[in-house]
């Protein structure tokens, strides 16, 4: 048996709060975490569209039923079956919309959970630019640890890392452990930790 691959298009979706325009702040990428639809997810950052910012949630493209063959459909960035070809669609999926976007506009982008390390994968490997680089309850992509240059990237951008002290994912023993880690390699960042569970605060987000 060989393996094969072809490329096909796909048909993405995204959602957006706010409004473009002159009085336009800035843009969120705001990225999902695993076992979520991107409508559901952007509605808990009307906060930040009312105070003059657009926000863009992008649809992983995988998606699938929450309970086996029925219940709500969900969406996954990607799993370990053929892993680097996953991780490559979506970072040239997530470069394609912010393409579409106005480039004058400072770039903000926020992962949650599994979007961290999806959101992490295409800053680096894509070199983008933000203005502020928000990871909540998640892990960046693995393999950019051991990278010099991508940490080197990730200085350049202005990194908060948060995480509910509640969090049935992540322990706060893991979490310190895991951002003493992260210094470790150099990584420049600050860490909030919030009360409550595996979620965005927004309120934090928006002190921030």
């Amino acid at each position: 048996m060989s393996i094969n691959h072809i490329k096909v298009s796909r048909t993405a979706r995204y959602f957006t709060l706010g409004e473009l325009g002159d009085k336009t702040k800035s843009i969120w990428i705001v990225i999902h975490g695993y076992g979520e639809l991107a409508n559901g997810f952007i509605i808990q950052f009307e906060p930040l569209a009312n105070a003059g910012h657009f926000v863009v949630a992008p649809e992983a493209l995988n998606r699938f039923y929450w309970k086996g063959f029925g219940g709500k459909p969900v969406a996954s960035w990607m799993t370990s079956e053929d892993r680097l070809n996953e991780i490559a669609d979506y970072v040239n999926y997530l470069s394609e919309l912010y393409g579409t976007l106005p480039q004058h506009l400072p770039l903000n982008v926020l992962g949650f959970s599994q979007g961290v390390a999806t959101a992490s994968r295409w800053i680096a490997m894509k070199n983008v630019k933000c203005q502020k680089l928000v990871f909540c309850s998640g892990e960046i992509g693995r393999e950019l640890i051991g990278e010099q240059e991508a940490i080197d990237h990730f200085n350049q951008q202005n990194i908060l890392f948060t995480s509910g002290n509640n969090d049935a994912f992540y322990s706060i023993e893991q979490v310190e452990r895991l951002m003493q880690a992260y210094k470790q390699t150099g990584l420049q960042f600050d860490f909030k930790l919030f009360e409550g569970v595996h979620e965005v605060n927004v309120d934090l987000l928006m002190d921030v």
